[in-house]
């Protein structure tokens, strides 16, 4: 965004991993900008869980980009579905928090964009952050702000799309959340006349 002509003073970095509507942190350098929502009544335990599963995603993720197999035990919580299940039990306790910071960043801003990247990663973003995501959409279909994409989020966003090669074994298994944590999904069209079912 920054080579584009914007002034580095009208770009806020978010990663919605990160929910810079709760959590409180210093940022990372060339990710994302500090946040400092101070919300009222954020457990400290509430946190730590959705932390800790978030760096489980990270470590699965380097396992499996190094090329090791990572099966999810029968009976398990996929890593996904940890982080889901964490992230909904903040947003449940903590909606209105979201609401504040949607409505104050919807307002403040005219464009919002999509990183590139690893399209697996983006996808789990959105789908552990449900509520945001269903916001981000609804603030673009009211005309409050654009939403403009590259890459990877072009990918997950999109109404229907097929992959290539490009997601490694065991990406599906271990980052998609299951349905029962969406609210909603793609629709079953296929593009190309061979099915449309995950392998």
């Amino acid at each position: 965004v920054h080579l584009c002509g914007l002034r580095p003073e009208n770009i806020t970095r978010i990663c919605i991993y990160q929910k810079p509507w709760l959590f409180t942190n210093d940022g990372a350098r060339d990710k994302y900008d500090p946040q400092r929502p101070n919300v009222p009544g954020l457990l400290a335990a509430d946190e730590e869980r959705y932390m800790a599963a978030l760096e489980r995603i990270e470590k699965v993720l380097r396992r499996i980009r190094a090329g090791e197999m990572c099966p999810v035990p029968h009976g398990s919580l996929s890593p996904a579905d940890e982080l889901a299940e964490a992230s909904q039990i903040l947003e449940r306790k903590h909606k209105a928090a979201l609401d504040a910071w949607c409505r104050r960043v919807f307002k403040e801003y005219d464009l919002v964009v999509g990183q590139g990247g690893d399209v697996v990663m983006v996808n789990l973003a959105f789908q552990v952050n449900q509520l945001f995501a269903s916001k981000l959409v609804h603030a673009v279909r009211s005309g409050q702000v654009v939403f403009a994409t590259m890459s990877a989020t072009t990918m997950v966003c999109s109404k229907s799309m097929e992959m290539t090669g490009e997601i490694l074994p065991g990406s599906l298994e271990n980052f998609s959340v299951d349905s029962k944590y969406l609210a909603g999904g793609f629709d079953a069209v296929d593009l190309d006349g061979d099915g449309v079912a995950t392998n």
